[in-house]
């Protein structure tokens, strides 16, 4: 089904924060997919109770109940990169070439921003000092931002190529989720700065981020210790947009 027949609103179910359904809000909207969702909130510390969710998984019928999910009349869907490929390869065909539905290296591309991605989650959940954050930066997230950085220095416009792919909404968002909590991780990273801006600029991101849609925090659930609320910046560069 192309974006512009007609179909069911989508449903959107994750943790009432930006993480993994961030890139997935942004997404839709930049395919003209309605949707709603619903936000599931963590407990309070010192519990953290995932009772708002685990009460409601048993009755939406999912095959794999998780975080984050959607549902729409084709299915329903769990696994952040598997709904993303589902929203282009449903909405996307006639944006952007495609937005990489059927290009087995946007794939590829996804899923090492994937690997970015649980490094952040690791660092921002597992740590109990700034000593352990900069250590898991230098040590795990440094490393793997360097690589993406050198992937954008040699010209590409995205991170696949010329053209936008949903791997560019799930990579750009992390990295600005990164810029935002730990902004000395991007510390001389010019290359991402620039394409995560570039990124943002492009006229229907814009408009998502004046939306209701667009959460700036909390980027991480209650039980991090990084990024569960705003905070001052803690030297470095964030990503302006």
């Amino acid at each position: 089904m192309h974006q512009h027949e007609t179909s069911m609103a989508g449903k959107l179910g994750y943790w009432k924060i930006r993480g993994l359904g961030a890139p997935i809000r942004l997404l839709l909207r930049y395919c003209d997919v309605p949707f709603t969702e619903t936000h599931y909130e963590l407990g309070d510390a010192p519990k953290f109770s995932a009772a708002a969710w685990l009460d409601a998984k048993i009755s939406l019928g999912l095959e794999l109940p998780n975080l984050p999910y959607y549902l729409d009349d084709q299915g329903k869907f769990v696994q952040s990169l598997a709904i993303m490929r589902h929203i282009v390869a449903r909405h996307g065909r006639d944006i952007e070439g495609g937005l990489g539905h059927e290009d087995p290296r946007v794939d590829m591309m996804a899923e090492t921003a994937m690997d970015l991605r649980n490094a952040y989650v690791r660092c921002c959940y597992e740590s109990r000092s700034m000593e352990e954050v900069n250590n898991c930066v230098t040590q795990s997230i440094g490393p793997r931002l360097l690589v993406w950085e050198e992937h954008m220095a040699s010209g590409r416009r995205f991170c696949a190529g010329d053209r936008l792919s949903y791997a560019d909404f799930f990579l750009a968002e992390h990295i600005d989720q990164i810029g935002l909590t730990l902004p000395h991780a991007l510390q001389g990273r010019t290359a991402l700065i620039a394409y995560v801006s570039r990124f943002f600029a492009l006229e229907k991101n814009q408009t998502f981020l004046s939306t209701p849609f667009y959460m700036k925090w909390p980027v991480n659930n209650k039980s991090a210790f990084v990024g569960a609320k705003e905070q001052a910046a803690m030297g470095g560069e964030s990503v302006k947009h």
